[in-house]
């Protein structure tokens, strides 16, 4: 395993959920907008136990809503669980992800 990773792996581990989320929603922004894309990330609290998770892109809004215990149980699984669930439900949403012109999402891809 690379630095990277580790560090990925030790975060995963440590950090508590809202951190670790918010954590991930900045890679994949940062990630985007190193392909020249100019997207825009939110994470609402719905209530007490969900949040709403939500990008914009030009005038196209895609969101989806979970629950923290659920954002959780993909962190705790892998150190990449939770990056690969949240791009699967933005694709679900609509949002595309062009995971070939990326070192970061090909390796959340595996």
């Amino acid at each position: 395993m690379n630095a990277n990773g580790m560090a990925r792996g030790y975060m995963a581990k440590n950090m508590k959920v809202k951190e670790f989320t918010y954590h991930v929603i900045n890679c994949l922004q940062r990630e985007l907008g190193d392909q020249n894309r100019i997207v825009s990330f939110g994470l609402e609290l719905v209530n007490e136990n969900n949040v709403l998770l939500k990008v914009i892109e030009a005038k196209e809004k895609y969101f989806f809503v979970t629950s923290w215990e659920e954002l959780r149980s993909h962190q705790q699984k892998s150190p990449y669980k939770l990056d690969r669930f949240i791009i699967m439900r933005l694709n679900d949403a609509g949002f595309t992800f062009n995971h070939f012109n990326s070192h970061y999402l090909y390796t959340v891809g595996q």
